[in-house]
């Protein structure tokens, strides 16, 4: 074996849970291995494993969830012994958590060494000091029903205030697309990563300029030495273009950069425009012949703005433009596919993009009430031609703006900037999801967006474009659901689809709009106990319409049957009735809305909310938790490839860059 190759493994085997009241042990040490009562599965989430144990009942049949709300109260410990080969004098030993669950407390051989406060990024802890051939890994989960902490004087609290005071997603503590489900656990991998003498800490190929003639990419890498050296060099690969770069060891972190130039590129498109070209890129760090370490990663060359100018209307336009050509886009809000984020799989995701692939979706945007996702989600993006329009993890709630959070905030935003910004997809960043429209007379007031989250962007990632908030209008944020610039997310759960309020709109961009219908009859029969799935007026599906906190929301079943009585359609007399006419009334209106903003020649694009439950439930997505897709989503690829044709003839009519199609 190479001594001097850095080399990672995975610590996922034999890990032990046990859970202990609220600082009802010595925090200040691990607890001893007997007190380990359950086998646990890492990567997971608490939860899971007292499923899988039968200490808590199938949490999303019937009301099930209110049994699991004890466990927010208790501080969760897992266990696990890990081999390590042993490394030489002067190596370094780092233990990279990719994603804690959240309130952490780490022990390695019984010494502290990391504490957390953010399940949203990876945690890296230095572990060379502590690490030895046989060890033993403790973390602490403390509860989160104790650990945060909500100062009562700030102003603005709106529902479950203890989701503004933490990093962990809104909607685990109740939204109306989900339910209260406060997650816990060691929900991403844990990677033992040893480094003898250096390792390559980051990589970002940044396009400087990108057209059908050539490609200008620096390349910027970012390596880590472990003592000083003679002289060292770093091969990079991009496709069938090399570039060798000398450089001299020096303990510590560097940067190194080089330009890199491509002739005739093979560009990357968005689905339905051209391919999504991706290239191999290779970096190699070497001492010598002996290679240190390598990186490995897929780009697409392409150039992507977000043109906002005037039009002839009068209105500022809010399109994107791959390449140079004008794109439109029809697409799709993307919500995490289960609410227990420990449980999503990466096969699921890729079935999931690839049903959305076969009806032609262009755009996803990842709702700021959720995650950020693993990396096989962009990457498969990044294959597909699925462009991503992607806001930072806060929604609906006036964030504390004192110097710790905003500390936080650009750490995080820091770590997944530099985490995702080689993707070809992410085509927007936005700094949350309708603050600015909860709070329109605070938004000059929010730092977290304004200035923090900001100047991460244009340092990072300089040719992304960033907003502020979703809605927004540019020129008068205090107005964020304006009609002439801007985008626009508008909801009228319960009414005629034709009513003047929803058929009159004429906006720029729809990010937001839904209808709401019932999950298939399978779905519904695998989750309610018999006898308890009708009629639709029950607490039971008030409590599967997301209400499981027992807060009034602008969604429910009872806004179906309004919706059905104000189109006049009949009502339903039985389950059965209701999942065929709920559905079959979604379809109606997503289709007639759609139609009617593309008759707009102005119009750019929509969103529709949402992809696919997260539990399930009653709600506006296209596709159940099961994966059973409703009937408007067979009806997606036709519409899509309709308005598709009807925009670009609009458009070249216009005297404005050729769609392709």
């Amino acid at each position: 074996m190479n001594q001097s190759l850095k080399y990672t493994s995975l610590i996922e085997k034999n890990w032990y849970l046990t859970y202990t009241e609220y600082g009802g042990a010595d925090v200040s040490q691990p607890l001893p291995a007997s007190a380990f009562t359950m086998d646990a599965q890492v990567p997971g989430d608490i939860h899971l494993d007292l499923v899988r144990h039968g200490v808590l009942p199938g949490l999303y049949k019937d009301m099930n969830l209110d049994h699991a709300r004890w466990t927010e109260l208790k501080d969760w410990w897992y266990r696990t012994e890990f081999s390590a080969q042993e490394i030489s004098v002067g190596s370094r030993a780092f233990l990279i958590f990719h994603g804690l669950d959240c309130f952490a407390t780490i022990w390695l051989n019984g010494a502290i060494i990391g504490k957390t406060d953010n399940m949203f990024i990876r945690h890296e802890f230095d572990a060379g000091r502590q690490l030895k051939k046989r060890n033993e890994l403790v973390v602490r989960l403390a509860a989160p029903a104790y650990e945060i902490c909500v100062d009562t004087k700030h102003k603005n609290l709106l529902w479950t205030p203890e989701r503004l005071f933490c990093r962990k997603p809104s909607m685990s503590f109740g939204w109306d697309i989900a339910p209260r489900m406060v997650t816990c656990g060691i929900w991403r991998p844990v990677e033992l990563v040893v480094c003898p003498k250096a390792r390559i800490t980051d990589t970002w190929l940044r396009q400087l300029e990108v057209n059908k003639k050539k490609a200008i990419i620096d390349v910027i890498i970012e390596h880590q030495w472990v003592g000083n050296g003679k002289q060292a060099k770093l091969d990079i690969k991009i496709g069938c273009v090399q570039k060798t770069v000398t450089i001299k060891p020096k303990e510590g972190v560097k940067k190194i950069s080089c330009r890199i130039e491509i002739l005739n590129p093979r560009l990357w498109w968005p689905l339905g425009y051209g391919k999504p070209e991706l290239y191999d890129v290779s970096v190699t760090l070497c001492s010598g012949k002996q290679p240190l370490d390598k990186k490995t990663l897929k780009i697409g060359l392409r150039s992507l703005e977000l043109v906002q100018e005037k039009q002839k209307s009068g209105a500022t336009s809010f399109m994107f433009r791959c390449n140079g050509q004008d794109i439109f886009i029809t697409g799709l809000n993307w919500t995490p596919l289960d609410a227990i984020f420990g449980s999503i799989k990466n096969s699921e995701t890729t079935r999931t993009l690839e049903k959305l692939e076969g009806v032609g979706c262009t755009m996803l945007r990842v709702w700021g009430g959720g995650i950020y996702e693993n990396d096989h989600f962009y990457s498969e993006c990044d294959r597909l031609g699925i462009l991503v329009w992607h806001d930072f993890m806060m929604g609906c709630g006036w964030y504390p703006q004192t110097s710790k959070f905003a500390q936080k905030i650009d750490v995080e935003a820091r770590t997944i900037l530099k985490d995702l910004r080689n993707h070809a997809c992410i085509a927007l960043w936005t700094g949350d999801n309708e603050n600015d429209e909860f709070w329109p007379h605070l938004v000059f007031k929010n730092t977290l967006t304004r200035k923090i989250i900001q100047a991460a962007c244009d340092e990072l990632v300089p040719g992304t474009p960033y907003l502020p908030s979703s809605p927004t209008t540019p020129s008068n944020p205090k107005n964020p659901d304006c009609w002439t610039e801007g985008d626009l997310h508008y909801y009228n759960h319960g009414s005629h689809y034709k009513d003047p309020a929803n058929w009159n709109i004429r906006c720029r961009f729809m990010s937001e709009f839904g209808h709401l219908s019932l999950p298939s009859l399978t779905t519904i029969k695998k989750y309610f106990s018999q006898g308890r799935e009708w009629p639709l007026d029950t607490f039971e599906w008030k409590y599967h319409g997301a209400n499981t906190t027992r807060v009034a929301r602008f969604r429910g079943p009872e806004k179906i049957l309004d919706s059905l009585r104000a189109c006049g359609k009949p009502l339903p007399r039985t389950i059965d009735q209701a999942v065929a006419w709920s559905q079959a009334l979604q379809a109606e209106a997503l289709c007639a809305w759609i139609r009617r903003y593309c008759e707009d020649p102005e119009f750019s694009g929509f969103l529709i909310w949402n992809v696919r439950d997260n539990w399930p439930q009653m709600s506006d997505a296209v596709i159940d938790y099961e994966g059973r897709p409703k009937q408007v989503f067979t009806r997606l690829k036709g519409l899509f490839r309709d308005m598709k044709k009807q925009w670009g003839k609009n458009h070249l009519s216009r005297g404005n860059t050729p769609c392709v199609s």
